[in-house]
């Protein structure tokens, strides 16, 4: 396992549930401090995701899957915080100006790993406008179901909407990591598209 990862360096985020992947992501080392790890995965990164043998997406880890290729659609800025319970992901427009999005993923903490990363997404989601204006839970039908189906209990989704009200406060005090500069920052000319 890797104590820092260097900028530059490529390593890969695993979703997982209960060991098995459903989503892997390659991304580009912006810095590895003991407070976040920032990465960036471009706009065009191939990442392999869960879907059904018929094709669908998969809602809910239950039954089986399969990973599939697809590619990132919009350059992203990923930030983890150790031991925290989300990740933050902002998306920049086209032309890289600004953060339109910023998505907060609810989740275990990280678990670092030699070649990156693991976590498991716990259904519920806050996306929040890049103005820091406006912000909305996403995907509350999913932690639902979820519960009913017995992956999580109740006191568990309880747990994960704590998650999220701890993001929504960072949104409200326009504080860091939504500070920090991350409109102004620019890739590295020579990371081009990372690869699993």
């Amino acid at each position: 396992m890797a104590d820092t990862w260097a900028p530059g360096e490529t390593i890969v985020g695993q979703s997982v549930w209960d060991g098995k992947v459903r989503v892997a992501c390659p991304m580009f080392v912006i810095h590895d401090r003991p407070d976040v790890l920032a990465a960036y995965i471009p706009r065009g990164t191939i990442n392999k995701r869960a879907r059904t043998p018929g094709g669908e997406p998969v809602r809910l880890p239950l039954g089986e899957w399969v990973l599939v290729e697809e590619a990132w659609t919009r350059a992203a800025v990923m930030l983890a915080f150790p031991g925290r319970r989300y990740r933050l992901l902002g998306f920049w427009d086209d032309p890289h100006q600004r953060i339109i999005t910023w998505y907060a993923n609810l989740e275990t903490p990280i678990e670092r790993s030699r070649h990156g990363f693991a976590f498991t997404d716990l259904f519920l989601d806050v996306v929040i406008s890049g103005d820091l204006r406006e912000w909305r839970w996403k995907d509350e039908d999913e932690l639902t179901e979820a519960v009913q189906a017995g992956l999580l209990t109740n006191n568990q989704a309880q747990d994960v909407y704590e998650a999220g009200k701890q993001v929504i406060e960072l949104v409200q005090r326009k504080g860091p990591p939504f500070s920090d500069g991350w409109e102004q920052w620019k890739p590295n000319p020579s990371w081009h598209i990372p690869v699993l």
